[in-house]
């Protein structure tokens, strides 16, 4: 079909008088680029803006297009050297936070190897001038950073996470993989581009921790409903957590995927794009065999050198401390280190 739709533009385009014949209505030879992903979805039973209508009024429904919707600063962050973008999620009010980060991971390192980029995701409406104006600053120094606009609050991260995706789609489509990343993870570098390197960067998806579960009707998170209690019980399937790997190709997936949604979860991003990837057929990549890829900070836990995702240190002194004492080590994979001893 689409190379007979291809061979009529070929027509159109040497034959130009025959678009203007009475009766003949012109036709858009535009292709999608992603029509390849709708394809995906359609193969698989699923329909576009099916969506369920709830009437219970504690849910909170998420009111998302696919559309561009950050603010940033137009320039150019990933190139065609690009082999991992680190999109870190932080408060917008926690700068220290981000200048902790921007000491140890700097626009365009090379890691054993290979080229890390990173951006910051902050979230506000525009109504907040102070706000956007000390966002301004801080972008204009660094031009690291992209504002989602709405409203600052759990149930939007759902929204705060699509809206970073569809950037990388449309602004980064260089990278090789993409890290989404929240604020209090440390990540050992090293140890992570040394993996990246040994998988091959197709429908991948990993990081976190496989989850998979039966979501009942009215469920509670942080006190935000995150089912109505009139939807349907079904099985959810997801990698959840504070550092989620996707390969390239996955991304255009992901927002295109929220149409063939009938429902998007308050506060639960990484299941509702787990389920949107399910519903596409890219299913939760197996562990790796010789990294610990993800793991939870807890009170004197020791960082094991195989480590690559150390999520939990929300205390800023703490994480000031992590960086400073793995310092030395964070860039060379832990199987690589015995060699600059």
């Amino acid at each position: 079909m689409w190379f007979a739709l291809f061979l009529f533009c070929l027509l159109l385009r040497y034959m130009p008088s025959f678009s203007s014949v009475k009766g003949v209505l012109p036709i858009s030879c535009r292709s999608n680029p992603y029509q390849y992903v709708h394809d995906t979805f359609r193969r698989n039973n699923y329909v576009i803006n099916h969506k369920f209508i709830s009437n219970d009024t504690r849910f909170i429904t998420i009111p998302y297009e696919v559309k561009q919707n950050m603010m940033w600063n137009n320039a150019s962050i990933c190139n065609t050297a690009t082999f991992l973008l680190l999109v870190y999620f932080v408060h917008v009010r926690d700068l220290e936070r981000r200048n902790l980060i921007r000491q140890y991971v700097k626009q365009g390192m090379i890691v054993d190897g290979k080229k890390i980029n990173y951006v910051f995701v902050v979230a506000s409406p525009l109504r907040k001038k102070e706000v956007l104006h000390d966002i301004n600053e801080e972008n204009t120094k660094n031009g690291d950073i992209l504002l989602s606009v709405h409203e600052d609050n759990y149930p939007n991260i759902t929204i705060t996470h699509l809206d970073a995706m569809l950037w990388v789609r449309d602004y980064c489509k260089e990278t090789v993989f993409v890290a989404r990343v929240d604020g209090d993870v440390w990540i050992h570098l090293g140890n992570l581009i040394h993996y990246l390197k040994s998988i091959q960067p197709y429908r991948y998806y990993g990081g976190g921790m496989p989850w998979s579960g039966i979501i009942e009707h009215g469920a509670v998170y942080r006190s935000i409903h995150t089912i109505p209690f009139d939807f349907p019980a079904q099985r959810w399937t997801a990698n959840v957590g504070g550092a989620i790997l996707y390969s390239r190709d996955v991304i255009p997936f992901i927002n295109i995927g929220t149409q063939y949604m009938e429902i998007l979860l308050p506060l639960s991003d990484d299941n509702t794009i787990g389920e949107i990837l399910s519903r596409a057929g890219i299913k939760p990549s197996a562990k790796p065999r010789d990294y610990t890829l993800y793991t939870h900070f807890y009170t004197n836990t020791s960082i094991v050198n195989n480590t690559v995702f150390q999520h939990g240190i929300k205390d800023i002194q703490l994480l000031k401390e992590i960086y400073s004492n793995y310092s030395s080590v964070y860039l060379i994979p832990y199987n690589l280190q015995l060699q600059f001893c």
